[in-house]
């Protein structure tokens, strides 16, 4: 018989890895955060002088935010499976963008 889903515990349980990780989560959205807010930053500077290059950019930092999704995604099925993230991870998914 499947194990009855208590959403106390999985707060709970959500709450007790992130106090026990809380170093490395931050260091994660700090680097999660700048993929998203670096591209407007430089979209601010360049987008009248370069239109071409501006789109490229944009592409670019798409891909890169795609492809740390899947990263964050992956640390946290590592630590629901009792493991251990890693900075790593967030850029061991690149092959499964494409």
């Amino acid at each position: 018989m499947p194990k009855k889903f208590i959403i106390s515990d999985a707060v709970q349980f959500g709450w007790d890895i992130t106090k026990n990780n809380i170093g490395f989560f931050i260091g994660v959205v700090i680097v999660a955060g700048l993929t998203q807010y670096v591209p407007d930053i430089v979209a601010a500077i360049i987008e009248a002088d370069a239109p071409t290059l501006l789109l490229i950019i944009r592409i670019a930092f798409y891909v890169l935010s795609a492809i740390l999704s899947m990263g964050l995604i992956k640390i946290c099925l590592r630590f629901c499976d009792g493991g251990k993230g890693e900075f790593s991870d967030l850029f061991s998914c690149y092959p499964l963008f494409f």
